[in-house]
């Protein structure tokens, strides 16, 4: 009887070690199906999903006092953030190129807030940049 007990013990453990197995290859077929098979697919995919445009309605106009003057007015801007996601430095850096010779030949101007000068060469990301962005902003 035991004999009998130990083999179904055996049975069942080498059944359950084959379903593991099994398991374990098909998620090992379905992982490299995902990277290497469709990655590039999925990645750019991912990249173009990052990519967010919005738009906000237009102003509806000044606020004015009783005689005419303006308290309050409204001003049109625009703001264009680049995030680096997996795009190559060179992408990137010429991608910023084109868009100031864009925003140049355009005749419009550009705040350059990035805390690295090339004459001299400094970088400087302290408190002191912090509070002078903010009272530019204000």
């Amino acid at each position: 009887m035991k004999r009998v007990l130990k083999a179904n013990l055996r049975l069942r453990y080498n059944i359950i070690i084959t379903f593991i197995y099994i398991i374990g290859i098909i998620l090992l077929i379905r992982l490299f199906d995902l990277q290497v098979i469709h990655g590039e697919e999925y990645r750019q995919t991912s990249n173009t999903r990052l990519t967010r445009e919005s738009t906000l309605e237009a102003a509806r106009g000044s606020i004015l006092d009783r005689t005419g003057n303006v308290i309050a007015g409204t001003n049109m801007g625009f703001s264009l953030e680049f995030y680096k996601t997996k795009l190559d430095n060179n992408v990137l850096n010429d991608t910023i190129l084109n868009m100031i010779r864009v925003l140049n030949n355009n005749g419009d101007s550009y705040k350059d807030t990035f805390p690295i000068k090339t004459n001299p060469f400094e970088f400087k990301f302290d408190d002191e940049v912090r509070r002078k962005e903010m009272e530019t902003i204000t």
